[in-house]
């Protein structure tokens, strides 16, 4: 991970954890040289998912989008929906595999 991809993952810290200290999350860097592709967050919360849960994180990523250079997407879940019913897709592999756990 180089410098610059470190300052996003402290922003991204900085803008998730405002809403829920306790939420896991997850980064997803485009492999290779695909830099046009969108890095994906993903958001492990403990409680259940509900439209204003979503509404307070996609307005943080507002926050960190002005802050950043970046493009990315937010995906978020509840913990145990995520590990789960999700755990035998491949999405949930790519990420548990991949991914960089914040």
């Amino acid at each position: 991970m180089n410098k610059q991809e470190a300052d996003f993952t402290e922003l991204v810290k900085k803008h998730i954890q405002s809403i829920d200290e306790t939420a896991e999350i997850m980064l997803l860097f485009p492999q290779g040289k695909r830099h046009e592709e969108a890095i994906q967050i993903y958001v492990l919360t403990a409680g259940k998912v509900t439209f204003e849960t979503e509404q307070s994180y996609f307005k943080a990523c507002y926050q960190l989008e002005l802050a950043s250079t970046y493009n990315f997407s937010i995906y978020i879940y509840a913990k145990d929906k995520w590990h789960q019913q999700l755990k035998n897709t491949p999405i949930y592999q790519k990420v548990t595999n991949e991914g960089i756990l914040l």
